[in-house]
């Protein structure tokens, strides 16, 4: 392999992306107490950990607008991780006759005051990263792309997590057809396991 010049390396430096910014002025004190807040759970953490436990799932699918729905219905365990500052969901069903299995991590963080979300799957190689909020009533939205072979730059998705009660909740999946409308593509709903 050729190794780059210097002149090339240095012109690519000078175009490099300026990253400096204005620190704010505190003591060494304050800034280890900042960090501490910053990354100790609050009431957002406490909230998701009431997804905790076992869930049986029950589950439908459109591949567009105006398509019939396929159903199915799965399990789902959510445990606390990290001493309460994520969540991770892990998933199994059968699609298309074969087992599936996915794994979400959940979290909100302090700092940036925002839900978040990354998803993987057995059926896909990529990440699917979502940010959102909760609303009054404990609603989540959730914002991101989604990237499969016909748009691999990606397109908006959206997820909304919406409680029922202590024992159900519910997950739909919207997405956006080629003609740039969008559409309810999963629905999802918790129960917990024995109620």
């Amino acid at each position: 392999m050729k190794t780059p010049s210097i002149f090339l390396v240095l012109a690519l430096a000078g175009c490099a992306t300026d990253l400096s910014y204005e620190a704010p002025t505190l003591s060494e004190e304050e800034s280890m107490a900042k960090l501490m807040e910053d990354g100790t759970p609050g009431e957002a953490h406490e909230q998701l950990a009431g997804l905790v436990g076992d869930w049986n799932v029950e589950y439908r699918m459109w591949d567009g607008p105006d398509t019939e729905p396929m159903e199915g219905s799965g399990t789902s365990t959510y445990r606390s991780v990290m001493g309460g500052r994520y969540l991770i969901e892990e998933f199994h069903s059968q699609f298309f006759g074969q087992p599936f299995e996915g794994m979400l991590l959940m979290g909100y963080d302090n700092v940036r005051g925002q839900y978040q979300t990354v998803w993987i799957d057995s059926m896909s190689t990529g990440m699917g990263l979502q940010l959102g909020t909760m609303d009054a009533e404990g609603s989540t939205r959730m914002h991101g792309k989604h990237f499969d072979y016909r748009t691999p730059s990606g397109r908006p998705m959206r997820m909304a997590l919406s409680p029922v009660g202590d024992a159900v909740y519910e997950m739909e999946m919207f997405d956006t057809a080629p003609d740039g409308t969008e559409y309810r593509s999963m629905s999802f709903r918790y129960t917990r396991t024995g109620t």
